[in-house]
């Protein structure tokens, strides 16, 4: 019987092959298109035509009532098809004599469909799908209401969209592969809103009660009127878990955000608010002393104010609520000398401001107030420029020169990278960690010597930082002497044994300044010749700052490297005719 079977088989397939042996085995299709029985140049030209005439038409879309189009060029589309006629020809005669008999007899009992062989760039491919998805999603809205012209209007509802991406993506893929026609329809996701206009009636019987009355909203020293439309703002929606009992969809409801009261609370705040008052401290006959005391502070609670304006809009009439201050207490009181650690000088250092004109001198004098009395926490930084302040001429500074560009320009401030440098060297003195220093672009006489020790500050940066790694709390001194031209600075604190070393700086690179620029002057009359920028030598220059713990142990390793640029002497040459 098995025998008969086998022999059975082996004459039909042998027939199959004798029938077929130059032509596609028969019930071979490429999706819809039947291929079986065609010999290998018929295959070849029926496939050859169809992959060109797709090849050159574009991709038609028909989402929903909308159609968009996909060039082919656009995704450089090309079908492979030497392959594609291969894998069909290919079908039944593999090399595995087990596999050819194996699909040729299930060629006997079913079709077999074989995918074209295509190719594009699928990165492009994705940039034409996305902008579709674009062009052709809606969000969902539920509806709501709105305040205008004084008055509540319903928004209503829309329906919502979505094109699901990957499910488009597989339509087109299988099209390609099926040799199918360029045209895809496709219906998009439909996205229903929660909430109809069917659902608006109690949230805006609701709201109307809320918003009927102003409320007052008051401290002892302030009241602010909120109105109709203030208290709208207050307002949120959302959809509710109640059904519309005659309609589509979820009641809406009406809820008061705290979050936007406070929002508003907080302008008010800024009128109300005062910071408490830190007690100032100065050092007299080596001890620290309060010479201003501290006070108390006030603050809006914003959150309980809000609760009250809550309550106030449960009211019909009479609406006003309270706002609830907070008293703040200082950070430095005035007993807190023994609990800040200050008690002895840590690090000092001086500069000369030797024949510095007067603007100059006014603004060190300005720069060294901001930072007398600074103090500063334990693992505290501080920043010389957050503690200057604005560099304006309410805050007291006047123009003078700084250096910008390479070049000497009066700004206003002028002359406070003297108080940064001076601020640099007593915390090297004073053993602290130096986060952020930057040396000027070129040589500055005011700071020398030593070269090299020097830091510039500028808006918002550079900047000078320095880190409070003591015990106890920092308090910075600054005098500025016109009888002796020198400014200083001094560290007051716990001293915990450390010890500061700095070798250097050492100076090499020395480079001459290059040549004179002169530079036609059209004001200046001619035949005179006005020097404007002097020549500076460049160098580098380094230095190895070591701060050593009480038991010899480093416990700060900082090199400071400099590198000031040679510039040229500037003369500005007139060019103004003599009359």
């Amino acid at each position: 019987m098995v025998l008969g079977v086998v022999a059975m088989l082996s004459l039909i397939l042998g027939s199959f092959n004798i029938v077929f042996a130059s032509r596609v085995y028969p019930n071979i299709y490429v999706g819809k298109i039947p291929l079986g029985g065609l010999t290998l140049p018929e295959l070849s030209q029926t496939i050859s035509d169809i992959t060109a005439n797709l090849k050159n038409r574009p991709i038609i879309l028909k989402i929903d009532d909308s159609e968009k189009i996909i060039k082919s060029e656009n995704i450089e589309l090309n079908f492979d098809t030497n392959q594609t006629i291969h894998n069909i020809f290919a079908y039944g005669r593999n090399k595995n004599i087990l596999t050819s008999i194996y699909e040729q007899t299930q060629l006997l009992i079913k079709s077999k469909k074989i995918p074209a062989i295509y190719l594009m760039n699928s990165a492009k491919f994705d940039i034409e799908i996305n902008q579709i998805a674009d062009e052709i999603n809606q969000n969902f809205s539920d509806a709501t209401l709105k305040f205008e012209n004084n008055k509540l209007v319903e928004i209503p509802e829309k329906i919502g969209k979505k094109l699901d991406i990957i499910l488009l993506k597989n339509s087109i893929t299988n099209s390609l592969e099926t040799l199918s026609q360029n045209i895809i329809s496709y219906k998009t996701d439909i996205q229903d809103p929660m909430v109809y206009t069917d659902g608006l009636s109690q949230a805006k019987a609701e709201t109307e009660k809320l918003i009927s009355q102003p409320i007052i909203v008051r401290s002892e020293n302030n009241t602010q009127t909120f109105e109709r439309k203030d208290i709208f703002n207050w307002i949120s929606f959302s959809a509710s878990k109640t059904s519309v009992s005659n309609g589509r969809g979820f009641m809406l409801a009406t809820n008061i955000s705290q979050d936007k009261i406070i929002n508003d609370l907080k302008i008010m705040a800024k009128k109300i608010d005062q910071p408490a008052i830190n007690a100032k401290l100065t050092i007299e006959n080596g001890k620290a002393t309060v010479f201003q005391k501290s006070a108390e502070g006030k603050e809006v609670d914003l959150e309980a104010s809000a609760r009250n304006i809550v309550k106030a809009l449960e009211k019909d009439t009479e609406r006003i609520a309270e706002i609830v201050i907070k008293v703040t207490q200082s950070e430095i009181g005035d007993d807190a000398i023994e609990k800040l650690g200050i008690k002895e000088l840590i690090g000092t250092a001086e500069t000369s401001f030797a024949k510095s004109p007067a603007n100059r001198i006014s603004n060190l004098e300005t720069g060294a107030k901001y930072l007398n009395g600074q103090l500063i926490k334990p693992d505290e930084q501080l920043s010389a420029v957050k503690a200057l302040g604005s560099i304006s001429t309410e805050n007291g500074y006047l123009p003078e020169l700084v250096i910008k560009d390479n070049r000497t320009i009066p700004e206003i401030g002028g002359g406070l990278c003297q108080v940064s440098t001076t601020l640099f060297r007593a915390a090297l003195n004073a053993g602290l960690p130096i986060i952020e220093r930057t040396n000027h672009s070129f040589r500055v006489s005011y700071y020398e010597p030593p070269v090299g020790l020097d830091a510039t500050i500028y808006i918002p940066k550079p900047d000078l930082v320095i880190k409070n790694d003591t015990p106890g709390w920092i308090l910075l001194q600054s005098s500025v002497d016109r009888t002796t031209n020198k400014i200083k600075f001094e560290f007051y604190g716990t001293s915990d044994g450390r010890r500061a070393e700095i070798k250097g700086p050492y100076l090499s690179n020395y480079i001459n300044p290059p040549d004179p620029i002169n530079e036609d002057d059209p004001t200046l009359p001619e035949g005179q010749t006005k020097q404007v920028e002097k020549p500076h030598q460049g160098v580098s220059s380094v230095a190895y700052y070591k701060v050593y713990n009480a038991d010899g142990a480093v416990r700060t390793d900082q090199t400071f490297k400099s590198k000031y640029k040679a510039l040229p002497a500037v003369f500005k040459v007139g060019k103004k005719p003599t009359q």
